[in-house]
């Protein structure tokens, strides 16, 4: 009995398969009058991530509600003796007045105070929450509760995992952590050390700092600044290397850690590791041990220089979260103002008919 090989050929997509049967000659087979070649389609498969989204705003929503209530709790003993209806209030307080279900009228936050006042002495959240940390003096509980309930509420975003104690929301100082960076690549090889040349700290700080230039661009740009040029074509290869792993490092791009303490594993595998790591800390436990104390706190200013420049992306240098966002409110107030102001301009220049 003879045997027909043949080979069946395979499109594989999301919502469809095509298919193909050929012989060993290379042409598609006929079967039963028709060529053995065709395709099936099919409803798109729908993935798990969109349901896994829903399930997780559901589960953020479900612990926002009870850290609020938890939150409400606390307050109470205090804030009910002087004010008896105002956590009532809050709870109507996003009603229409012309809503049946709406028992309170007027000012919904401070009927003694009035909401008018109140928004005149702090235009955003942040207003009170930057006179609660600078003021001293004793605030109305009430406005102490409105504060941390917008603490509590709105954490912040958890997309960097390094951990919160990492930050330091003091100014950067370049100038100061390179020459300490000088002085430890000076201790560790005397003779033919690599140096951050001190005369470009300034700028090199400013790149750093910049919003405007890209994370990406910073990459590129900053380390062909930050080497002290040796006139000697190896080791100014090498120096730009190792600038090249440092500014990695500190913007948060994974790093050779080997290459910029010009050191040699003992098991010859690269550091390569980034300081946004969720597992940052046990990484360094395994390889501390290897250096000696000036590479140990080479790696400690690098570290603390990533969390300082990090944090700035968020932050401003040298301001508190709500001295950031009150500068962003008095920004956008003067911006709106110069607007409006070339709007009646533009409308004085206007023909008139």
């Amino acid at each position: 009995m003879k045997v027909n090989y043949y080979h069946i050929g395979l499109d594989i997509g999301t919502s469809s398969i095509g298919w193909v049967a050929i012989g060993e000659d290379g042409k598609p087979l006929r079967i039963k009058g028709k060529t053995a070649i065709g395709a099936r389609l099919f409803q798109e498969g729908n993935p798990a991530a969109d349901r896994r989204m829903f399930r997780t705003t559901r589960r953020r929503l479900s612990r926002r509600k009870w850290r609020l209530k938890l939150l409400e709790e606390i307050f109470d003993p205090y804030i009910t003796p002087v004010d008896s209806t105002f956590f009532a209030r809050l709870k109507q307080s996003n009603l229409s007045p012309k809503d049946s279900r709406k028992e309170f009228k007027g000012s919904m936050l401070f009927p003694d105070l009035t909401d008018k006042q109140y928004h005149k002495d702090y235009p955003t959240i942040y207003h009170l929450r930057h006179a609660l940390m600078t003021q001293d003096k004793k605030f109305d509980i009430r406005m102490v509760y409105l504060a941390i309930h917008h603490i509590v509420k709105y954490r912040g975003n958890f997309l960097n995992s390094t951990p919160v104690d990492s930050f330091k929301a003091s100014k950067v100082d370049f100038v100061d952590q390179f020459k300490k960076l000088n002085e430890l690549y000076t201790a560790i090889n005397p003779e033919e050390s690599f140096q951050i040349n001190l005369a470009n700290s300034e700028d090199i700080g400013h790149q750093f700092l910049d919003p405007s230039i890209r994370k990406f661009d910073k990459k590129k740009q900053i380390p062909k600044i930050v080497p002290v040029v040796m006139d000697d074509k190896a080791m100014d290869k090498l120096n730009g290397k190792i600038a090249s792993e440092i500014i990695n490092a500190i913007l948060g791009y994974k790093s050779k850690l080997d290459v910029v303490l010009q050191y040699t594993p003992v098991d010859s595998k690269p550091w390569a590791l980034k300081f946004d790591d969720e597992d940052i800390d046990a990484k360094l436990e395994k390889i501390l041990p290897e250096m000696d104390e000036n590479q140990q706190s080479i790696i400690a200013i690098l570290q603390n220089l990533y969390s300082q420049v990090t944090l700035n992306q968020i932050v401003p240098n040298g301001m508190s979260l709500s001295e950031s966002m009150i500068q962003k409110y008095n920004d956008h107030h003067d911006h709106l103002y110069l607007y409006k102001k070339l709007i009646d301009q533009l409308a004085e220049l206007r023909p008139k008919n």
